[in-house]
């Protein structure tokens, strides 16, 4: 199945359409808001509340957010060399993902956070040019910007240090200037509060902060859940093996990108770990990563059974993660 639609680019345009359909009969069809953020947060609050006074604002922001992700998802993959095959299947993957269950409905801090993770690979995938430190300096802004929603999100810093220390030689500028990136945000928001006369205010909300740990609380879950958790973390190694093996024959700079975005995948697992963002819904982190194994694991030359069961497996077990059962 996998390998007939990799074949057929307009079957892949079709089944885009068809998704992207249903994502918008539910995100107008159903009020939206924004939930299981932390409340010491006062930007993810402030975002809270305006969701529900500004509803359609808010549904035409979220429908551009996500065309943006598919255009930057796309981006990355062709412009990045890391797959021979021009494919439309990681916009499939992504959206596919967003319209299963509760990835996508009610709304997180994990979508913003998608958001982010996609322009960082994008800013990150290439540092062979002169445009380096405005790189990882709009980097660590963004960043910093995704921690005002996500407190998790400052963990993608060490992806973007890690992303230096594998592709430069010359790091250590490179990661400070990330680093100043990230507390510009934080800077222009101290400023903002204390020209207001808050600061007392907005400094005492970061008291309530604590983790949860909800992922640990996976006894909770039901059966089905549990079977599906236990053969994605079991299939997903022979994906990253198998996907090893193909990239030991590409260039340096491919390989070199290829071991980034497994950091990036190790740094996304962590979040979900630490997130205060209840399982399945911190699944979401993981969609960009996962967007890119499952199209490179399938062969545009032959057809390879084994990978199509192998795949199938993993995305039903992904779809019952985010069903209501």
């Amino acid at each position: 199945m996998f390998y007939f639609l990799q074949k057929h680019r307009w079957l892949q345009v079709v089944v885009i359409a068809a998704a992207m359909a249903y994502f918008c009969v539910r995100l107008f069809s159903t009020p939206l808001i924004l939930t299981h953020y932390d409340d010491f947060l006062p930007c993810a609050e402030w975002l809270s509340a305006s969701i529900v006074q500004w509803q359609s604002l808010y549904r035409a922001l979220i429908l551009l957010a996500v065309i943006s992700e598919g255009v930057l998802l796309i981006n990355f993959f062709h412009k990045s060399n890391m797959l021979e095959q021009k494919s439309f299947f990681p916009i499939i993957w992504f959206v596919g993902f967003m319209v299963v269950g509760c990835y996508s409905q009610p709304l997180t801090p994990v979508f913003i956070t998608n958001l982010i993770i996609l322009c960082l690979v994008n800013l990150n995938k290439d540092y062979q040019n002169e445009r380096v430190k405005t790189q990882v300096l709009l980097s660590g802004g963004l960043i910093g910007v995704a921690s005002f929603f996500d407190f998790t999100a400052v963990l993608l810093l060490f992806y973007v240090v890690i992303a230096l220390a594998i592709n430069r030689f010359s790091k250590l500028k490179d990661m400070i200037v990330t680093l100043l990136g990230f507390l510009i945000p934080y800077i222009y928001m101290f400023s903002y509060h204390f020209f207001v006369d808050d600061v007392a205010v907005y400094a005492a909300s970061f008291q309530q902060f604590h983790l949860k740990f909800p992922l640990l609380k996976i006894l909770s879950f039901s059966l089905w859940k549990i079977a599906a958790l236990a053969v994605f973390i079991l299939l997903i190694p022979f994906v990253l093996v198998r996907l090893k093996m193909l990239f030991d024959n590409k260039l340096v700079i491919i390989r070199q990108r290829y071991i980034t975005l497994n950091f990036l995948f190790l740094t996304l697992v962590v979040m979900m770990f630490l997130s205060n963002i209840p399982f399945p819904y911190t699944m979401g982190y993981l969609f960009v990563p996962l967007s890119f194994y499952f199209t490179a694991i399938i062969s545009d030359k032959r057809i390879s059974f084994i990978k199509e069961v192998v795949l199938f497996v993993l995305v039903a077990a992904v779809v019952v993660l985010g069903l209501p059962i």
